[in-house]
């Protein structure tokens, strides 16, 4: 860590008046009760690592990375504190001391790669099948794989038969296309969940926008930050940006909130230093990431603000609510273009739910590390969408999709968990439906006629 950011973290730290304004909002703590899980407490623990009074021990690292990086902390600090930037840099730190670990460092590689990640999916697809759901319940199954919880196993979603990409040309161009734009899907719906990918080029194709989709399948980075794993992270940066920059695109799209979190306020922040290749200046590789993400845009705000979103719209007889992503209305302020695409949808029946922006608790590896806890955290939405009443809950990220459905599936509830792209596509499938019929049933009546 240079001087420059050494101060800045001092800074943020020494602002802290340690008034508790965190501990009211954080989900970690209000489970565990316990002010290390807490943001008051990790900053304590962020301090002493960062003025080595405290060993880089796995009591420490436990601590941090029980965080799940929701933000509520951040909007709830009455000092605007950035407490998630110092957490990040503690973790960075304990990667730099302790090492990434065996787990850590294959997801790093295949992180930063790309190719090697599918293959080594779909290995453990297979185990998932032969040796994880195969296998019936008894006592003590929990012991050999940590993914049981209340007698049940985790719904651990599928990797896709095929890869997203695969699924489609490089160019999706439809008739009379009027703008041209990039789809980043991410690698939750590149490789698991492939009908959110489908459905978005589906919905922009509607919409007249022709969609490329890039060359090479790299992951926004999101996992390398939360795992401390900075400089790799910088690297991939630059990757992803300069490989973006070639396709002369008006506009980077994604349905991934955390993408769209990460290209837009992770990148500039993370290459505001890092110079580029052949260049002396240190501000190049920051002013590419400035540049970058102003053309990056979730797929809710693209909708609303660049096309018109009720056009060619079909009827959907159901009831919906919305669950917001942490990183896109706590990290991007986008919460009311999702709402009101899915009032736009003809005979859809939107009900708000109570805390509707309160975290879910999936947090990327945060959950993998931390399964229990992330399960305890969304007992409490299970909860929220029990008394909605709604037959469908929409998000905008894969991950929250992911988790709220393992967390339903736990619970026995049988509520369906889809992207709102999903829910759109489907209006828009309805509407070319009903438009087909009235043709089907007049070329019937001329046969009649004729016979």
């Amino acid at each position: 860590m240079d001087s420059s950011s050494a101060l800045l973290l001092s800074q943020e730290m020494e602002a802290c008046i340690k008034c508790g304004a965190c501990l009211a909002v954080c989900p970690t703590y209000e489970e565990e009760r316990m002010e290390s899980y807490g943001p008051r407490g990790r900053v304590q623990i962020a301090g002493k690592l960062f003025l080595n009074e405290l060993k880089v021990a796995p009591g420490a690292t436990n601590k941090l990375t029980s965080c799940i990086d929701c933000k509520a902390c951040v909007v709830a600090c009455p000092r605007g504190v950035e407490l998630d930037t110092l957490f990040n840099a503690a973790k960075e730190k304990i990667a730099f001391f302790r090492g990434m670990g065996i787990f850590n460092r294959w997801i790093a590689s295949g992180v930063f790669w790309g190719w090697p990640l599918y293959p080594a999916l779909k290995v453990l697809d297979l185990l998932r099948r032969i040796f994880y759901e195969a296998i019936p319940m008894f006592p003590g199954l929990e012991k050999v794989f940590p993914f049981i919880r209340n007698g049940k196993k985790r719904k651990l979603p599928p990797v896709a038969g095929s890869s997203f990409y695969r699924q489609f040309p490089k160019i999706v161009q439809p008739m009379d296309s009027i703008r041209r734009v990039m789809f980043f899907p991410g690698c939750v719906i590149n490789f698991s969940d492939t009908e959110i990918g489908k459905s978005t080029v589906e919905v922009l194709s509607h919409y007249g926008i022709e969609v490329v989709l890039p060359p090479l399948q790299l992951c926004c980075g999101i996992p390398l930050i939360s795992m401390g794993e900075k400089k790799t992270a910088q690297k991939l940066a630059l990757k992803n940006i300069d490989m973006m920059e070639k396709l002369n695109v008006e506009a980077v799209i994604t349905s991934c909130a955390s993408c769209a979190y990460t290209f837009k306020k992770e990148y500039p922040s993370l290459l505001a230093d890092f110079p580029v290749f052949g260049s002396t200046d240190p501000q190049v590789g920051g002013d590419k990431a400035v540049r970058f993400a102003d053309k990056v845009w979730d797929i809710h705000e693209f909708l609303q603000q660049t096309v018109d979103y009720r056009k060619g719209l079909g009827s959907v007889d159901q009831s919906v609510t919305f669950h917001d992503p942490c990183h896109l209305k706590r990290g991007l302020g986008v919460s009311e273009s999702p709402r009101q695409i899915l009032q736009a949808i003809p005979g859809l029946r939107f009900k708000e739910m109570e805390e509707a922006d309160r975290c879910c608790g999936f947090g990327g590896i945060f959950s993998l590390k931390h399964y229990d806890l992330a399960m305890k955290v969304a007992e409490k939405k299970v909860s929220r969408i029990e008394e909605n009443g709604s037959e469908v809950v929409a998000t905008g990220c894969p991950g929250c999709s992911l988790h709220i459905g393992d967390a339903l599936f736990q619970a026995g509830k049988k509520v369906e968990v889809k992207h709102t792209v999903q829910i759109l596509a489907e209006s828009i499938q309805n509407h070319k439906k009903n438009r087909q019929q009235p043709v089907a049933i007049e070329e019937r009546k001329k046969d009649e006629v004729f016979h």
